[in-house]
This record gives C-alpha cells, structure tokens and sequence, in this order.
C-alpha cells in the first residue's frame, strides 16, 4: 500500500446497496484499512487535546494480509 495516506471515507445507502465514496476520487475497498468508524467527529474523534500540545513524532505501518 504504497503510498499511504489518510483520507475520510463514507458508506452511503444507495439502491438497496452500500457504496463507499470519497471526496477525492474513486474508492475501492480492496485498498482501504481502518482506523476510525462512527457516525461523525462526535462519535470518533481523531484528535482530542485539553491543553497546547505539540506533535512529537508519528509513524503509521500498514500490512496487506493473505
């Protein structure tokens, strides 16, 4: 999965189907790994803070499976 990037992925209901789409362009669930499932930012925020913080370090492994 080269290169790895993140993107916000939807599941809309469509003709009796799930479809995923994205903003960007075509989505493929072939090539997708999650990280994050809810309904919106209130149910699965993906940063949370109380206090000034700085990003430190950050790294993310990806590995496609069978």
């Amino acid at each position: 999965m080269t290169p790895s990037d993140f993107r916000a992925v939807a599941q809309v209901r469509r003709d009796e189907a799930w479809h995923l789409v994205m903003a960007t362009g075509p989505c493929h669930a072939d090539g997708l790994a999650g990280v994050a499932v809810g309904r919106d930012a209130c149910d699965m925020a993906f940063i949370d803070r109380q206090a000034p913080s700085e990003l430190a370090e950050q790294a993310v492994t990806i590995r496609r499976i069978g």
